[in-house]
């Protein structure tokens, strides 16, 4: 019984661990490249959405250095 249960609860933590990498698939406004998200950002493709080559080239990008 204990190893069913131990067994049981090791399947379900690799269930949870598999999900926390979710994500979802918009498009760049610029060159239509697929840009992943987290699955729980609430981004949707009416946003102007622009890949990390688009913006550097539109001079959108705000890393500093």
């Amino acid at each position: 019984m204990k190893k069913l249960i131990a067994l049981l609860s090791a399947l379900a933590l690799l269930c949870i661990l598999c999900s926390c990498g979710e994500k979802k698939v918009l498009h760049c406004d610029n060159c239509n490249t697929e840009v992943e998200v987290d699955a729980s950002s609430n981004m949707e493709e009416e946003w102007s959405i622009y890949c990390g080559d688009c913006e550097k080239k539109l001079g959108l990008d705000t890393v500093v250095e």
